[in-house]
């Protein structure tokens, strides 16, 4: 096994940053983010086949949803970008996340990034991280385009575009169904559990120190 693939909610991000703090500041900005560039308004009118005067309205009730929409996705990106860059946001990771990517990447582990979430956003959080820049730890990212994270192709795909047997790679998250869907095509398997431990078919850390232990002892 060599390559250590990261889910980024509840396994290296507080699952509480992207619901209390990115998604609220890109509701809060986006109506001014518009009146501040008006291409991108038109942009998203047209992607989202509406008027551009519902369009706010539109993506304002896609985030309180939880919608996976692309050009949501895309809007936010644009926004989150301008709050990293100002230095109004920084992407949370776990004081655990940057010493055992330290470690990995020493120890000849290639890392990567699979999240619902767009890549650029994803470049966003560990490029502007509590803990400094992060990106140069990272291999690879993958999002959507692969596919949904809970079916079995994602994982195919993935191993796919690596050139790699899914035996090779270790997938770690916090979420039972992308587990199963991982380990079904042959990928090795650690279920976070970072406020608490629950019932789990699969290997389990609450921390990635616990996850280093795991792979000290060679257990998979």
């Amino acid at each position: 096994m060599s390559y250590i693939l990261c889910d980024v909610e509840g396994t290296t991000t507080d699952i509480q940053f992207v619901h209390q703090k990115l998604f609220p500041f890109a509701a809060q900005r986006i109506e001014g983010f518009f009146k501040e560039h008006p291409t991108q308004l038109k942009l998203s009118a047209n992607a989202l086949s509406c008027s551009k005067e519902d369009v706010v309205l539109k993506l304002k009730k896609m985030i309180e949803d939880d919608v996976k929409d692309a050009e949501l996705k895309r809007v936010q990106g644009l926004i989150w970008k301008e709050g990293y860059s100002s230095g109004k946001l920084k992407g949370h990771v776990y004081g655990d996340v940057l010493p055992a990517f330290e470690h990995w990447v020493a120890s000849g582990y290639r890392i990567g990034i699979y999240s619902s979430g767009s890549i650029q956003a994803q470049k966003l959080i560990y490029g502007h991280s509590v803990a400094g820049d992060l990106t140069h730890f990272l291999s690879d990212h993958f999002d959507l385009g692969v596919g949904y994270k809970y079916e079995a192709s994602s994982y195919q795909n993935i191993c796919l575009k690596l050139q790699m047997e899914a035996s090779d790679v270790l997938f770690l998250s916090d979420v039972e169904a992308e587990l199963d869907a991982a380990s079904s095509v042959g990928m090795k398997t650690v279920r976070l559990f970072r406020d608490g431990v629950e019932e789990t078919a699969h290997r389990f850390a609450e921390d990635f120190q616990q996850v280093q232990k795991l792979l000290d002892q060679e257990s998979f």
